[in-house]
């Protein structure tokens, strides 16, 4: 942990592209199925905490989110089937 830590680069989400998301993005996401919008920040898998919004770009749901764009859908396989989202907004 140390190690990563004296090696960690600060991001200034400030700085970030608004066209696609990215590491460190804040996006909003929207359950086509169900019509709830879901708010998520991308993070690496040690500051991942869904509790506070922040997954990690490699779990399933980061993998599908990142490189996406405003209006782009994905489906994810989950345990309870598949759920299909739509990048609303990286803000």
């Amino acid at each position: 942990m140390t190690f990563k830590l004296a090696n960690a680069d600060i991001i200034d989400t400030d700085e970030l592209p608004k066209d696609m998301a990215v590491f460190g993005s804040k996006v909003v996401i929207e359950n086509i199925d169900t019509g709830e919008n879901i708010e998520y920040q991308l993070v690496g898998p040690e500051e991942s905490d869904i509790e506070q919004g922040r997954i990690s770009v490699s779990s399933p749901l980061g993998k599908e989110i990142i490189r996406k764009r405003p209006g782009d859908e994905f489906a994810l396989q989950v345990p309870g089937g598949r759920r299909n989202y739509e990048l609303v907004e990286i803000l």
